[in-house]
């Protein structure tokens, strides 16, 4: 299979994504309007947003939760890491000059 191929049917699968995602927000957005809130009967569910929506708290920063550091393999296909051993595949056994990048999660389990 040619590679450009991919890349653009990727692409395009990525444009379709977006299109039917600003659809389906525009389309709920219009509901909202319409359908009733299932506690208030007499208001419908963007009513009840907007009265909501001031005493909202504001979203916190997005939260980079991945550390990346980068490693060597050893010759025996181990990988060092915060005093732990780490079994790799052989393909990446002592590559001088290409070292492996190993990322974790903070706080993840081991």
């Amino acid at each position: 299979m040619d590679g450009s191929f991919v890349i653009r049917n990727l692409a395009w699968s990525r444009v379709a994504g977006a299109i039917l995602f600003f659809w389906l927000e525009q389309r709920c957005v219009a509901l909202w309007q319409e359908v009733k809130h299932p506690e208030q009967k007499d208001r419908t569910i963007a009513e009840v947003w907007a009265d909501e929506q001031p005493h909202l708290m504001p979203l916190p920063p997005p939260f980079d939760g991945f550390v990346e550091h980068t490693k060597r393999v050893s010759p025996t296909c181990l990988l060092a890491f915060e005093r732990d051993r780490y079994s790799v595949p052989s393909s990446f056994a002592n590559r001088p000059g290409q070292p492996t990048r190993v990322g974790r999660a903070p706080g993840g389990g081991r």
